[in-house]
């Protein structure tokens, strides 16, 4: 390792501060790689001093036109000068209590180290990880803050291209508050019987184009009901202003399921569907008299692609939705309407689900509503009952909805639901999905309005290890002990996971957060949503103990195993300073 003092002199000098935070960073990783048997001190400031580094190298690409005032005021360049200093001093002071040759075996060079490692140490230790946090942190903002003075400095041409897709946000939110006025079963115009679906549509050009279906039903007459249907799109001569395209008035009838058209739609009998439309035209705007299901809900129900695209192509409308309000995408996915299921959606499970949905977006359907509390990027697109990775369609639905500018990707429901955690689901493409969804501006370190960390959710979600070392060294660490509401920590949801899991070995999940220190006395209490009779106050070792009363997996036993291992080093420490004293 670098002399200390020539390390802090060059600190001082604030053209070379950036090069020489990294050299120390790369000192004093090699130092924690090389001492495998190191506490858990040291691989915690170990994957912290990485994050730095990393994130060092990006905001030195960043910075070449800037001065070093510009990167790092005078003042903050003083207390990161303080920070760095404090750390190589804890860090070099607890080397010298390591023995300079290699032993022979790892046991003998920690029982050394162990030996004659002082409590007073650790404990400096433990505030030399707290500084690393603050730096990396302060260092994630700052990056933040270049990469904004680097994009003001580009040309009016790329200014206007990246504003461009904020704008067309703006006014599918807008478009989608309106919707929800008629999707909302407890709204004042669904009380007065007024229905209605609005579409907007606008190319690279700037032409837009506007679809409104407006529908009412008369107190007086459950049996029909009127539809009023009006297209908008911008002049064609360039000046500003609204023209209407077209115009209609129908009248909607509702009638029974066993309505051969119906039975038709359902079961893709197209020959059927054709001769019925001949004769009565109109029966394509109908809807069923219990369900109010159009015939294009009823053809996706019965999961027949052809039947889908024969209704679209004759103008079938794939903003209507049923008396749930349960629009044609939302049913493609396999949404229920409350009641009619225990679950309100499970992963469709017939294999054109994604054809369904290009087809109906083709056709002008909005991807933007929201329906009974869930956006359409909250729903699960992988079924367990095909658990195949052909079957895995997850990258591609997120890169679906991102080319149609899907705006929720960072939305979450009141479980903390979220397309993130469609991400944790799949199988095979979890890791690259989350990376998208990073990338696409989806905050991964999030804390849920129940106190719960994506790393909890992700514990239960996925048996995928790269995953939970990804959410871990991209924010999540800082939640390795975090409890929710009723006190659980990711180790209390991991035990739940593992103990009632099937076939397991080895305990993957378990072993990580053990291995980065999560911490096996952390008492919960009652969990509404996962009640475990008999325990109301408990550890993670005690609901292991009381989990393998029924399916025994061995987590009881590598919980104790590893709470030992803690207790024998810190008996050794407090012994070590006994003997000080």
């Amino acid at each position: 390792m670098a002399d200390p003092l020539s390390i802090l002199g060059g600190l001082t000098a604030s053209g070379q501060i950036l090069s020489t935070i990294v050299k120390t960073v790369v000192a004093i990783s090699e130092f924690c790689d090389n001492f495998r048997n190191a506490p858990r001190h040291f691989v915690r400031i170990r994957d912290r001093l990485i994050q730095i580094r990393d994130i060092l190298v990006e905001i030195e690409s960043q910075i070449q036109n800037l001065t070093d005032d510009d990167f790092l005021p005078r003042d903050i360049r003083k207390h990161l000068h303080n920070a760095i200093s404090s750390v190589l001093k804890e860090v070099i002071q607890v080397q010298e209590y390591i023995p300079r040759r290699t032993s022979f075996t790892e046991k003998l060079q920690w029982a050394t180290f162990r030996k004659r490692l002082s409590k007073k140490a650790v404990e400096e230790l433990d505030q030399a990880e707290a500084s690393l946090f603050k730096i990396f942190h302060f260092l994630t903002c700052r990056n933040a803050m270049i990469l904004r003075v680097e994009s003001r400095q580009r040309q009016p041409k790329t200014e206007q291209k990246q504003t461009k897709p904020w704008s067309a946000i703006a006014s599918r939110r807008a478009i989608r508050q309106i919707n929800f006025a008629f999707l909302n079963s407890d709204s004042i115009w669904r009380r007065l019987g007024v229905s209605g679906a609005l579409s907007y549509v606008k190319d690279d050009q700037g032409h837009w184009k506007s679809h409104w279906l407006l529908g009412f039903q008369p107190p007086w007459s459950w049996m029909q009901s009127v539809l009023f249907q009006i297209d908008f799109a911008n002049r064609s001569d360039g000046a500003s202003g609204v023209r209407i395209t077209s115009g209609h008035l129908y009248l909607q009838n509702r009638i029974s399921t066993d309505h051969p058209f119906m039975r038709a739609c359902q079961s893709g009998d197209i020959d059927l569907m054709r001769q019925c439309l001949d004769d009565q035209p109109w029966v394509i705007r109908d809807r069923c008299i219990t369900t109010g299901e159009t015939p294009l809900l009823l053809a996706i129900k019965g999961e027949s692609l052809e039947a889908v695209k024969w209704l679209l192509e004759r103008g079938a409308n794939p903003n209507d939705g049923d008396d749930d309000q349960l629009l044609p995408v939302f049913a493609a996915l396999g949404m229920k309407a409350p009641g009619k299921s225990i679950f309100l959606q499970l992963a469709p499970k017939w294999e054109s689900w994604f054809e369904c949905l290009r087809l109906l977006v083709l056709h002008n359907a909005s991807i933007h509503e929201v329906v009974h509390g869930k956006t359409l990027g909250m729903l699960s697109v992988f079924s367990r009952y095909r658990s195949t990775a052909m079957n895995d369609h997850t990258i591609n639905y997120i890169n679906f909805l991102r080319s149609e500018d899907y705006v929720d990707f960072d939305t979450t429901d009141r479980q903390g639901w979220s397309t993130l955690g469609l991400a944790l689901q799949s199988p095979s493409q979890g890791l690259r999905a989350i990376q998208i969804l990073k990338g696409l501006g989806v905050n991964i370190s999030r804390i849920l309005d129940d106190g719960r960390s994506y790393l909890s959710i992700a514990i239960e979600a996925t048996k995928d290890i790269s995953i939970l070392q990804y959410l871990y060294d991209n924010g999540c660490a800082q939640h390795l002990n975090r409890q929710d509401k009723w006190g659980w920590t990711p180790l209390h949801y991991c035990v739940f996971a593992e103990s009632g899991a099937k076939c397991n070995t080895g305990l993957p999940k378990l072993h990580f957060l053990l291995e980065k220190g999560a911490n096996t006395e952390t008492r919960a209490g009652y969990h509404n949503l996962i009640p475990i009779p008999g325990l109301s106050d408990f550890t993670p070792i005690e609901l292991a103990d009381h989990l393998e009363e029924r399916h025994p997996t061995g987590a009881g036993l590598m919980l104790r195993t590893y709470a030992r291992a803690e207790e024998k080093f810190y008996d050794a420490v407090a012994f070590q300073h006994d003997i000080h004293v």
